[in-house]
């Protein structure tokens, strides 16, 4: 076994980057999954001999980054492994905590400078289930964030120890008894498609993928963007929603839900095909948006969408929309709406319905019913919804 080594990031890249069309990354694909199993399990390992030593304690990691190809940032593996957990609230991380860990005390660590800001990030995290809070006493430059050298507080700290003082009161108490409410709402959770993201969104930097930190996914990583725009576009209707991973699909765990959103679902295991199909044909509504089942759950391009015959469409020869463009969509009601999207130029309707069009030419939104279900292809995902 120590003869057999994974193909590299840039391995892979220089093998499959001349033909994304049917581009296969498992060996890298299978290997970053393999890496987020030991993550998994060495947490796991750490957590099982604290609790060897104390059985009330609760144990977990801190700093945790947002979901990623790399680091063993696959949270539905995580969470598994952890009874505490301090995230940083990054693309909708919290979140995901939230979905696939809900008991689980959480704390955040307190960044803003700003004394509304802090005063408003604090209440965020009460209303969102937080148990405690981190507080980082020095800016980037260690000058005195919280404190003063004689340990007075400054101006900032004052303001923070004000709004603590509030949250020791009745509203944080009674919100740790109150009982959520659920909405029949899941969002697609996949660890396979955030890797064939990655790897296509990392073609055009060529050499220089390695410069992208954490830092910078958070904010140039597009379907860290496509998830949140979506959960914010939900928050904003007025409703809560819950992620759902992809072996939670595989195990038919959708029953509890009506609606389900696959934003940008690329890869999608033939298990996971048998468990929507079978959702909406009971009576629940997909909503997907672009490049939607595209390859299997180890990176390996398919000749057409796996899902495409359920949503009534051919996706045609793939191709990975590396930038966003300005496009109007034409509704049905020949309304016009400008907006900076990502899109799919080679997508025809074949058994469903379109409605409305993209720059006059291109279908906007394709519907088709099956059972007593329904499906909504959006040619455009959610990084326009701001």
């Amino acid at each position: 076994w120590d003869d057999i080594l994974p193909l590299t990031t840039d391995e892979i890249k220089a093998r499959e980057y001349h033909k994304l069309d049917t581009a296969n990354f498992s060996p890298w694909s299978d290997h970053r999954s393999f890496m987020d199993d030991t993550f998994k399990e060495v947490v796991g390992e750490f957590h099982d001999f604290v609790k060897s030593l104390d059985n009330k304690a609760f144990c977990g990691i801190e700093g945790t980054q947002m979901p990623h190809a790399f680091g063993g940032y696959d949270y539905w593996k995580l969470l598994q492994s952890v009874t505490w957990l301090e995230p940083y609230d990054i693309r909708s991380s919290r979140e995901l905590v939230r979905s696939f860990a809900p008991n689980i005390p959480v704390v955040s660590t307190a960044f803003e400078r700003d004394k509304l800001k802090l005063s408003q990030r604090l209440w965020y995290l009460v209303l969102h289930g937080d148990r405690g809070l981190i507080i980082w006493p020095y800016d980037d430059g260690m000058n005195n964030m919280i404190i003063n050298q004689d340990f007075s507080l400054t101006d900032i700290g004052v303001s923070m120890k004000n709004v603590l003082w509030s949250l020791r009161s009745g509203i944080p108490k009674l919100l740790t008894t109150a009982k959520r409410q659920h909405y029949p709402i899941a969002i697609h959770y996949s660890q396979a498609s955030i890797q064939a993201d990655w790897m296509f969104e990392t073609k055009k930097d060529k050499g220089t993928w390695l410069r992208r930190l954490s830092s910078y996914e958070a904010e140039q990583n597009e379907m860290a963007r496509d998830r949140e725009a979506l959960t914010k576009l939900i928050e904003d209707a007025g409703f809560q929603y819950n992620f759902v991973s992809y072996e939670q699909i595989e195990k038919g765990q959708l029953s509890a839900y009506k609606i389900l959103f696959l934003p940008r679902s690329t890869a999608i295991s033939n298990k996971e095909v048998e468990e929507i199909k079978r959702f909406v044909e009971k009576g629940g509504i997909v909503v997907a948006d672009i490049l939607t089942g595209r390859m299997d759950e180890h990176c390996k391009m398919r000749k057409t969408g796996v899902l495409d015959n359920l949503f009534g469409l051919n996706q045609g020869r793939f191709v990975f929309p590396e930038y966003p463009e300005e496009i109007t969509l034409i509704t049905s009601a020949n309304k016009r709406l400008r907006m900076k999207t990502f899109l799919e130029k080679n997508l025809k309707v074949t058994t469903g319905s379109q409605k409305g069009k993209i720059n006059k030419d291109l279908p906007a939104f394709i519907t088709k019913t099956t059972g007593q279900g329904k499906t909504w292809y959006l040619n455009f995902d959610f990084v326009c919804y701001e």
